[in-house]
This record gives structure tokens, C-alpha cells and sequence, in this order.
């Protein structure tokens, strides 16, 4: 009998109902304490510069909800955060109002606005230090800040969506303190984010940071002058495996040196495996894509009115590019289409240039292969990106503070600014910035030509090796 005891006894413990798992609670943020500042409800709300201490009462899975409906965070001091959730349970951070209904805070800070070089460059708004991890932050909107995310120390599994900024230094950059030994972002994502008017960058990547997805995400320096190096993406040290997706940048101008700066996109030496999918630069006074990373693809990007719509200095593989009448907008060094620095390896398929512009500017070291036709493999890469939309939200210029998405069939437009499939009506896209889906952040593998030796057609191979 004791056998058959144990079976049944298992049995009954199995159909017992689980024990209830606790719901997530909600914090509350206002922009002054309130009651006991305990951040418990709307009237016991803590203030945003103390939003660690709710993060540290919280359970994982839990939400706080910055309140829009308390007015404006003017003046906002900087709130540095060292806790977080957990893989599995992440808190989530977000904007609303005091009944759950959704709503958007305004975040604000001092700077200058209009901005100068002599004015306030503005303060940071979240400032996280190493154990910040496992965070979502949602539906925000800045204006008139210095740095509205500073990545202080290692941070993992961030994600930032659904927000706006307008006239800032910067969105997002890693940049250690003084008692971190890195300040490297990991398996994280930024999307959905508008930036109208930034001097300095809208993301500036740094370390080792690695694993990161920049998702329909567009910035428009509106021509802020003064901060030296503008640029709109800026990837620096040891990055790797970043993917951006449907990003467009525009306008970074620079004239602080003979040589004018300011790049769309730029990637420096030591970085490498960086995938641009359906993004656009234009308007810019340097390099719509000024890349320097090794292993570095690009299927479907666009360029248009930079001085040099693409300049490669290291290895790249581009596939489906358009590039459109370069412009020099002042300093030293003309215009061209492609510039292909010393010891360049770039392979260009299915590519089209149009405009008056120097075709080329290659070094004698460098090697460069053009091939108008798209070999099969890269025909399905390509047909897989502009599948996503044709390079929507990369294409689109912020006109002053837009909401990060749109609806469908009113696109954002700026007639000062070319967007893709449109210089003075060349072509007959319209662009629109598209609706979201589930996010994903998988990184291409080597990026190695495919071998098209059996996929017909007619073939044109160019090797430049010029003076």
C-alpha cells in the first residue's frame, strides 16, 4: 500500500492550484514630493530626483509612472540610478497620468534655447551607474537638456522607447564616472526616440558596449553650430554588434576647423561588426556615413546632400545604396559621392549615384568593387530590410517636437531637408514613419559576400586604384 501512497500523494499535491503570484504595484513620480514621499500613490508621490529610493522599494515587475498630469519637471536636477530589476521581471518606467490613462511628462532642463556656444549647455536628466539594470523607460519627452541618458557605469537589458527631445546636447551617452571602471551598455535597445535640435550627438556609444538595437529612431540637429563634432550616431572604442534600423540623421553642422565636420553616422576605429539596415543621412557638412569600423554592413542606406554621402576607411560591404547630389556647404575638400580612405576594402552591389558631384574619391591603397548587380543572397538581405518599410522612418527629418510615431499616412516632412526617394521630386517615394513591431535585437553573423557565381544576369566589376 506505502507503494502506491507516494503516486497518489504526488497526484494531489500536482493538482493543487499554484500559489498566486503577487501583482506588480505601481509607484508614482511627481515633479515635487508629495504626503509621505513614499511614491505609493499619486498623493504620496516622490520626486523625480529620488526615483532610485522607489526603484530600491520595489519588487521586480513592478512600474513607476512619472505623472504628466502634476505639470511640468522645470529646472529638473539630475536623478542617478543604481538599482534595477531583474532579467526575468523588469521595472518599467513610464509616463502617464494620475488615473492610468496614458499621458506624457515634460522633462526640462536649462539650457539655452535658442542655443549657443556661450549659452547653458543644460544638465543630465537619468544618470545610471553599474546595477541600473533590467529597466524600461517609455514615454517621456525632453526639452532644453544637456544629456537627457548618461550611461555612468556597466548597465544591461535597458530599454528606452516611445520618446521626443528637442534641443539638447545630447539623447544618450555612455560616459563612465569617476569610480566606474567602464561605462559599457549591453543587450539594451533605443527606439521609437525623435530628436529635434542637438549640438553634439543623439547617441554616442563608448567601451565595450555591445548587443545594442537603435530601432526607429530620427535626429535633426536643425544646424546647431558650435559644439565641435557634431554627429548624429557616434560609436567609439571596442562597440560591436550594434544594428540600426530605419535611423535617419540630419543636419549635423560644424564649422569649427578649415575642415568642416559633422557626420550623419560615424564609427571610429576599434569598432566593428555595426549593421545600418535602412537608414538615411542628410544634410550634413561632412560625411553623411563617416565609418571606420571593420566588418561594417549596409543594406539599403541612403545619403543625400552631405558633402561626402559615404566615406569608408575600413572594410564594408553596401548593398542597395543610393547616394544624392553631395554638397559642399564650406571649409576645405570638395564634394563627392563615395571617399574611400588608405587601405579601404569596400564592396558596394547594386548601388545607384545621382548628381553632378564627383563620382569617387579613392586612396591608391584602397580597393574598391562596384557591381550593379545584387547577387541572390544579398537580393533576399535586401528585400528583407526594405520588407520592414522603404527606409521609413530613416527618411523622415523632425519639423520641432513630434511625437516619436505617427499615423499612418501623414508623414513628417522638411522641405529644407532631402528625404529618401526625393530630391527636388527625383524620385516618387513617400516615406512614412512606420508602426512598431515586437523588437529584435539578433546581430547579423560575418559578413562575408555571398558566392553569385550561378545567379546570371549582367555583372560590372570596377576595381579603383587611383591617385
Amino acid at each position: 500500500m506505502g507503494g502506491l501512497l507516494a503516486p497518489t500523494l504526488l497526484l494531489a499535491l500536482l493538482a493543487m492550484p499554484a500559489a498566486a503570484q503577487p501583482s506588480p504595484t505601481t509607484w508614482y513620480i511627481a515633479p515635487s514630493a508629495s504626503g509621505d514621499a513614499s511614491g505609493s500613490s499619486p498623493d504620496d508621490a516622490q520626486s523625480l530626483t529620488r526615483i532610485n529610493r522607489v526603484i530600491k522599494a520595489a519588487s521586480p515587475g513592478d512600474e513607476i509612472v512619472i505623472l504628466a498630469d502634476r505639470g511640468p519637471y522645470l529646472d529638473q536636477s539630475s536623478a542617478t540610478i543604481w538599482r534595477g530589476g531583474t532579467p526575468e521581471a523588469p521595472i518599467t518606467i513610464r509616463g502617464g497620468a494620475a488615473d492610468g490613462s496614458p499621458a506624457t511628462p515634460l522633462i526640462q532642463s536649462t539650457r539655452s534655447n535658442p542655443w549657443t556656444p556661450d549659452g547653458k549647455h543644460g544638465g543630465e536628466i537619468f544618470r545610471l551607474s553599474s546595477g541600473a539594470d533590467n529597466l524600461h523607460v517609455e514615454n517621456l519627452s525632453f526639452a532644453d537638456v544637456g544629456t537627457a541618458f548618461r550611461i555612468m557605469g556597466d548597465v544591461d537589458n535597458l530599454h528606452l522607447r516611445d520618446m521626443s527631445a528637442t534641443n539638447i546636447r545630447r539623447f544618450l551617452t555612455t560616459h563612465l564616472s569617476g569610480s566606474e571602471p567602464s561605462a559599457s551598455l549591453t543587450n539594451s535597445s533605443i527606439t521609437e526616440v525623435r530628436v529635434a535640435g542637438f549640438s553634439k550627438n543623439v547617441i554616442r556609444l563608448a567601451y565595450n558596449s555591445h548587443d545594442v538595437l537603435v530601432e526607429d529612431v530620427v535626429g535633426d540637429s536643425q544646424r546647431q553650430d558650435g559644439d565641435n563634432f557634431a554627429m548624429g550616431v557616434h560609436l567609439i572604442d571596442s562597440v560591436h554588434e550594434v544594428v540600426l534600423r530605419r535611423v535617419g540623421m540630419h543636419n549635423s553642422h560644424d564649422t569649427q576647423n578649415e575642415y568642416w565636420n559633422g557626420d550623419g553616422f560615424a564609427t571610429e576605429r576599434g569598432t566593428y561588426r555595426i549593421t545600418f539596415e535602412a537608414t538615411s543621412a542628410t544634410g550634413s557638412t561632412d560625411g553623411g556615413y563617416d565609418l571606420k569600423s571593420e566588418e561594417t554592413l549596409l543594406i539599403a542606406p541612403y545619403a543625400a546632400d552631405n558633402k561626402r554621402n559615404y566615406r569608408i576607411w575600413a572594410s564594408a560591404t553596401i548593398v542597395g545604396c543610393d547616394s544624392v547630389d553631395p554638397v559642399k556647404r564650406g571649409g576645405i575638400g570638395e564634394s563627392v559621392h563615395l571617399n574611400a580612405g588608405a587601405d579601404a576594402v569596400v564592396d558596394l552591389y547594386g548601388c545607384e549615384f545621382v548628381g553632378p558631384a564627383d563620382p569617387d574619391r579613392i586612396d591608391p591603397t584602397a580597393t574598391v568593387t562596384i557591381d550593379s548587380h545584387v547577387p541572390a543572397a544579398w537580393q533576399a538581405e535586401l528585400d528583407r530590410v526594405l520588407g520592414f518599410s522603404d527606409r521609413s522612418s530613416g527618411g523622415e527629418s523632425p519639423d520641432g517636437p513630434v511625437p516619436p510615431a505617427l499615423p499612418e499616412g501623414d508623414p513628417v516632412t522638411d522641405s529644407t531637408v532631402p528625404a529618401p526617394g526625393g530630391v527636388d521630386g527625383t524620385s516618387g517615394r513617400q516615406d512614412e514613419l512606420p508602426q512598431t513591431g515586437a523588437v529584435d535585437i539578433e546581430t547579423p553573423g560575418e559578413q562575408t559576400p555571398p558566392d553569385s557565381a550561378d545567379d546570371g544576369g549582367t555583372r560590372r566589376h570596377t576595381h579603383f586604384v587611383r591617385n
